[in-house]
């Protein structure tokens, strides 16, 4: 294909060029100096680089090739039009479509706890919770403005499919009281009249709702955003992803995640296997933390693989590998378990038929809800404006 067509594409957005069109094209272009030379290499590198794993130009990293001048020695006319191909990739990253997934009870739970029970409606029943999260919905929808979006909510931490095959998973978390079960309805009510789609299963949890929408929708060319404070859902993160802790304003991408846990977010399931977590009651292998589970992992990469090879656990350059080798023998039975439960499902066929595109506002119904939950006129006023503006 030649580069002329190849440029002419990218600079109408439309995402439809080869990455092997364009390395072809690359294997073609002449240069007439060894600095042209090397930068050549260098483009072409970073071509391979950016490709996506289906072969298409569709997801580049930022190339940093703000140095390129139409003067530059040693430079014809056919490589100066692939290095604008690479710069025009850069602009691919941008045009990706944003879908937020946002872990919804986690900014519920933190009203309620936050804000004090003695704010109440109009028949005297605490909103508290419901108060801090529409603040929150506000301050998203605002700064963000987002055209895709899916608020995700836990149905019930007694029935899902991991409590079957372990009864004691989340166990020692204490159930919902009626005042706050309450106020999570008063929540979705709100999104229901903001147009805003919302899911949630008696079966699944919101971690799993949100793994399937994100695998459903990354494959459609959407970057993925997490709204969320919970490390579990750092697993679902891939190239180009976000996990995004709103309330601290913490952002993750892919290669962050990686040097914050040691391991590649695909590895992150793994990682908790073998060290457990304490917060959903899951257990782990005695001795091993987070730090030796990343360690093992970077040998291994794989649990199963891990599993297969435990007498060469005793090789690996850490103090006490031969006593970590031991307690993995000792204890593997635990990982049969706990490799089921830290893992995010992420085949949902249920999650293929929801509506990720906001909708119509049903103003009246925000009216209704803003008088009965005692708003103030600050609050009201804001939520107006942006309702009026299209959310």
């Amino acid at each position: 294909m030649p580069l002329t067509i190849l440029v002419m594409r990218l600079l109408s957005g439309l995402p439809s060029v080869k990455c092997q069109d364009l390395i072809n094209c690359f294997s073609e272009v002449t240069v007439d100096s060894p600095g042209a030379l090397n930068f050549k290499k260098g483009l072409a590198w970073k071509v391979r680089g950016c490709c996506h794993k289906d072969d298409f130009l569709l997801r580049p990293v930022d190339f940093g090739l703000d140095g390129i001048q139409d003067g530059r020695e040693g430079f014809n006319i056919p490589f100066l039009f692939a290095a604008l191909i690479v710069l025009t990739c850069r602009r691919c990253l941008f045009k990706m479509k944003k879908l937020y997934l946002i872990d919804s009870s986690i900014y519920v739970f933190r009203a309620w706890f936050s804000l004090p029970d003695t704010i109440i409606n109009e028949d005297g029943l605490a909103n508290n919770a419901f108060l801090g999260f529409t603040d929150f919905v506000y301050q998203f929808l605002h700064s963000e403005r987002p055209s895709q979006l899916v608020f995700t909510f836990d149905e019930s931490l007694k029935h899902s499919q991991r409590n079957a095959i372990y009864p004691d998973y989340k166990a020692n978390r204490a159930a919902a009281p009626e005042e706050l079960k309450r106020q999570f309805r008063w929540c979705r009510d709100w999104l229901q009249a903001l147009g805003i789609t919302q899911v949630a299963s008696n079966l699944y949890e919101a971690d799993d709702l949100i793994g399937s929408l994100a695998k459903i929708h990354r494959a459609k060319n959407f970057k993925i955003v997490i709204l969320t404070a919970d490390k579990d859902l750092a697993q679902l993160i891939r190239e180009h992803d976000v996990w995004w802790s709103f309330a601290t304003g913490q952002q993750f991408s892919y290669r962050a995640l990686m040097k914050k846990f040691g391991v590649k977010p695909e590895q992150i399931a793994d990682q908790l296997a073998l060290a457990g977590d304490k917060v959903d009651n899951i257990p782990g292998i005695p001795g091993v933390g987070m730090t030796i589970a990343a360690r093992l992992l970077t040998k291994f990469e794989t649990l199963e693989n891990l599993r297969k090879n435990l007498d060469k656990v005793r090789t690996l350059k850490f103090r006490g590998s031969e006593r970590i080798m031991n307690l993995l023998k000792e204890h593997d039975s635990i990982l049969d378990m706990s490799s089921q439960l830290t893992p995010i499902d992420c085949e949902i066929a249920d999650m293929e038929q929801v509506d990720i595109q906001q909708g119509e506002v049903k103003k009246e119904s925000l009216i209704d809800m803003m008088k009965y939950h005692r708003m103030d006129r600050s609050r009201q006023e804001k939520w107006l404006q942006l309702a009026d503006s299209g959310a």
